[in-house]
């Protein structure tokens, strides 16, 4: 599987998916990092890693800024490449 990954932002009082962010490929090591994803465990980050709140600003400061952050639960997600987005 060949993958693109997303921060997705759930919306804390309803759990919905609120925002999504693309992670360009430039940045997903550092990304991953910052999501404290174990690369013996996930080397292509598969997964979905929650982001900690303290890890907002290291996510703000190499994307862009995340719109209202502490509004939303934030994930790493992976996903398929030729995956129909609704």
């Amino acid at each position: 599987m060949t993958a693109h990954h997303r921060l997705s932002g759930y919306n804390k009082s309803t759990e919905l998916l609120a925002t999504e962010i693309d992670v360009p490929d430039q940045w997903l090591r550092s990304v991953i990092d910052v999501a404290g994803v174990d690369p013996s465990q996930d080397p292509e980050a598969l997964g979905a890693y929650p982001i900690a709140d303290d890890k907002l600003a290291q996510l703000s400061a190499l994307l862009k800024p995340l719109p209202n952050a502490s509004d939303y639960d934030w994930v790493l997600e992976a996903f398929e490449d030729d995956e129909t987005r609704a």
